[in-house]
This record gives structure tokens, sequence and C-alpha cells, in this order.
């Protein structure tokens, strides 16, 4: 299924929740690396190195199976998609076992 940024908080992104999914983005990291298997992924590139999102409904924290190239601008991924409601730091969407897509 391949998903909008548009569908973030949408019923139609909730039902998504456990299957694999598609979505393209640009990375974003607490530190400036250019490789990371851990990171988030918004729908605009950030501002400057470690600014992150203030809101967390529109941005997806990203499990990679193996550290990505963040340098080549936006990224496309595949993941199994999460819901998550019991964050601590209040994150609800995650892209897990994430892979770059051609």
């Amino acid at each position: 299924m391949r998903l909008s940024w548009h569908d973030l908080g949408t019923p139609r992104v909730d039902r998504a929740h456990g299957k694999k999914v598609e979505i393209t983005g640009w990375p974003t990291t607490a530190l400036p690396v250019r490789r990371a298997d851990y990171f988030l992924l918004t729908a605009e590139p950030s501002c400057c190195a470690g600014c992150v999102p203030g809101n967390r409904l529109a941005a997806i924290e990203v499990f990679a199976d193996e550290e990505l190239d963040l340098g080549a601008g936006a990224l496309r991924l595949s993941g199994t998609l999460h819901i998550v409601t019991d964050d601590a730091d209040g994150w609800r969407y995650q892209l897990r076992g994430a892979r770059r897509r051609a």
C-alpha cells in the first residue's frame, strides 16, 4: 500500500497498521550523520541538522534493517507500518523493517 503524507491522522493510515507500506519523505536525524538505521521521516526537508519536528503526528519513526545513506535527498521506503498508542515520547507512527526502494 502506498501512503501519502495526507493519510497521516486519517482512518486510511490506521487501517494500514501491521501492513507493508511505501512512502517517500525526507530523513531527519538528531545529529548530522550521513548514514543511519534509525531516523525520522518527514514530508519536507528539515531546516537544519538536529531540527526535530514539533508535531510528532506529522513524522514517522524509521527503524531500518541496515544503515541507509541519508545524504541523497528524499527517500522512498517500504516497511511495516505500526500505529503506536502508548509511546512515552509521543511518537505515533513507526516504519519497521524499512528498506530503500528504487
